[in-house]
């Protein structure tokens, strides 16, 4: 059986040739595709040392052909910004000058993980957000704040560690980069900076820890970093002192901190002795530092009265002092925050110094918006456009599934100590039925190559309920898995059950986006095809908790060659930055008219190549709609900051525009 490794290198051939052909202004068809397959296997059996007509065993042709066609196919607007007026390009003048190993060796993973327009796209944005940075070259003192806008779950990682492998190269010698305020999310952040820039799998800690990603072809220097993947691995002084690195020297530094105040305050103090200072200088010099802010609207942002006062961790006004006090430790800084939810950055008073912290985050020097690629599933695609007036109206895709059954379970409103005396509501046992059903289709769809699966159930903010959720679903589970493993004749309801959603649901809503959306499937199954795998993929699904008192953790780790399928419940741990891998069904019934509450909790949002047609997001009506007034929302917002950027407005310009 050809593996997965093979089938990946002979389609990222067949782009290749395709490409060439492209640039000689051949059209490029589904069979001219296919022609050019032929060509791709021999250059893989050449590089491999086999007889150049060997044919491959296993090898699924036709899911090259449909990959390769998605990628293709796939494309990306450029970037839009407003720039301060008093911004200096450098770049041009100085890129011959610059070694780009750390991005060419990066530049291999979004050359596996992005279509060919996206990864181009990505190069040229972050040239243009390194420009808009200090040359870290420059002599004295500078420090300049600026902002990314990116849709929920589109990319805005790749975009940071792009940004920050061409820095490193640039001579930037510090980096770090803020996280979110829980340690699944800071641990997650950790992972993709292990692969695209350290090269090293921190999961057991930073010494003698093994090769992963760049690090197995990489070029450029190791760069050293201060924390790890492990769930504790937040920085610490300790942890420092392992790694033994001095922060002046020419090495580059890394340190990957979620927004703890204690944890800044601890970096701060190690800081203040980590490099030596001048006499009656009272910043560290010549040692240029990027500090990336990620979900940069949530608790960077000095918003009083947003937390418990009596909580100093988890303080805005504690928060953004720290942040504050770390750039104004180094006599150069780059600070780059990086939301998809933008208002609170816009809403920072602008102008002045604020006593010895000075100014505060406001993006002053730049506003950069990314361009979803055209593949990207956001609310507009999802729910469709809700004008509110005389205008046109959308529709969204059909994947969205009425719950109206959950509030005698969980009322809408309802305190902490709510205690759940009603079984799951039948339109979540359905979701959990879907989720099996999605697992067992892409076990068909995928065969050996190994992927996750994630399910989401969101439907309260208090601990004790969602543990109470999770017993719940955890018993049903467990119920549905023995009714399998019993003799199909003699329980036939269960999987009869799940025949009718998939005649009833699944392959009329395959058939549906496959004759009208511009979005790529895979092969639709009759329920005979797929029915083999159910008892398999049920088996495999584990139920975890993620909240503030659970030690449970989205860790997505092949066993064996097997994928994980997850279905996690939880809250406001599910609602920032966290990726669910394969997420293909939701469970969302916790209403929020907050505009940034819901487009964080839109996890669902983002890419699913070949199973898009089986996605579902199970929620209520009304939530529909107010995420069809959000896309309307999106919209606009960004209709005006394209109007500002072709007319050279400036940050400033915006927030004033914002605010009227």
């Amino acid at each position: 059986m050809t593996g997965e490794s093979a089938a990946h290198e002979i389609a990222k051939n067949l782009l290749s040739l395709i490409s060439n052909q492209q640039a000689q202004g051949h059209t490029t068809t589904a069979e001219s595709i296919r022609a050019l397959l032929q060509a791709a296997e021999i250059t893989y059996n050449i590089s491999h040392g086999l007889p150049p007509a060997e044919s491959l065993d296993g090898l699924d042709r036709d899911g090259i052909c449909r990959w390769v066609e998605s990628q293709i196919t796939v494309s990306q607007e450029e970037a839009k910004r407003l720039v301060d007026s008093s911004h200096q390009p450098w770049l041009f003048q100085h890129r011959a000058d610059i070694a780009w190993r750390y991005w060419k060796d990066y530049q291999k993973i979004l050359e596996r993980d992005l279509a060919p327009a996206a990864a181009h796209r990505l190069d040229e944005t972050t040239d243009e957000i390194l420009d808009l940075i200090p040359n870290p070259r420059r002599r004295g003192q500078w420090d300049t704040r600026g902002l990314v806008m990116g849709n929920v779950q589109s990319g805005k990682t790749a975009n940071y560690l792009g940004l920050i492998c061409k820095a490193a190269d640039a001579g930037y010698r510090v980096v770090i980069v803020l996280t979110g305020l829980h340690n699944d999310l800071r641990s997650q952040t950790q992972e993709r900076l292990d692969e695209g820039f350290v090269g090293r799998d921190t999961r057991n800690g930073f010494v003698k820890a093994p090769l992963c990603g760049v690090g197995i072809w990489q070029t450029a220097p190791m760069p050293f970093t201060f924390t790890s993947r492990m769930h504790n691995g937040d920085f610490s002084t300790t942890a420092a002192q392992a790694v033994g690195v001095p922060l002046d020297s020419d090495s580059v530094k890394v340190f990957v901190v979620k927004k703890n105040s204690t944890v800044l305050k601890n970096l701060i103090e190690w800081l203040k002795t980590a490099a030596p200072n001048p006499d009656s200088h009272d910043r560290i010099p010549e040692i240029p530092l990027l500090l990336i802010d990620d979900e940069a609207d949530q608790a960077s942002v000095n918003t009083s009265g947003a937390w418990d006062p009596d909580d100093e961790d988890h303080s805005p006004s504690t928060i953004n002092e720290r942040i504050r006090t770390i750039l104004r430790l180094f006599d150069q800084s780059a600070y780059v925050g990086y939301t998809a939810t933008p208002f609170a950055n816009i809403f920072i008073p602008t102008g002045g110094e604020s006593g010895p912290l000075g100014e505060d985050l406001f993006p002053r020097n730049f506003i950069v918006a990314l361009e979803a690629p055209s593949d990207y599933i956001g609310p507009e695609t999802l729910f469709g456009l809700s004008t509110q007036n005389d205008g046109e109206e959308s529709d969204g895709l059909p994947l969205t599934r009425v719950v109206e059954d959950s509030n005698k379970w969980i009322p809408p409103k309802h305190k902490a100590d709510h205690n759940i005396k009603e079984d799951l509501p039948d339109s979540l046992i359905e979701a959990i039925d879907s989720f099996i059903l999605v697992c067992a289709a892409r076990l068909l769809r995928m065969g050996d190559r190994i992927h996750h699966n994630s399910m989401l159930v969101h439907v309260t903010r208090f601990i004790d309920i969602q543990e109470q959720v999770a017993t719940q679903t955890k018993n049903h589970l467990e119920e549905l898995i023995g009714n399998l493993e019993v003799d199909n004749s003699a329980v036939p309801e269960v999987l009869e059950r799940l025949r009718h959603l998939w005649e009833r649901d699944f392959i009329p809503t395959s058939r549906h986006i496959a004759e009208s959306s511009a979005h790529g499937i895979g092969t639709i199954h009759q329920f005979d095809e797929v029915a083999p795998n159910i008892r398999r993929v049920a088996s495999r699904i584990e139920t975890k908790i993620l909240n503030g008192n659970s030690k449970d953790a989205l860790d997505y780790v092949d066993s064996d060659g097997v994928g994980c399928s997850f279905i996690a419940i939880g809250g406001d741990r599910l609602s920032r930055g966290l990726t669910l891998k394969g997420l293909a069904v939701s469970y969302y019934a916790r209403p929020s008219r907050m505009y940034y509450t819901l487009m964080q909790m839109g996890r669902w949002f983002g890419y699913r190549p070949g199973y898009l047609d089986l996605c579902r997001l199970y929620t209520t009506n009304e939530i529909s709609e107010w995420y069809r007034a959000i896309a309307l929302a999106v919209n606009e917002l960004t209709a005006e900051f394209r109007e500002m950027a072709e007319l050279g407005g400036t940050p400033a310009d915006f927030g004033l525009r914002v605010r009227h």
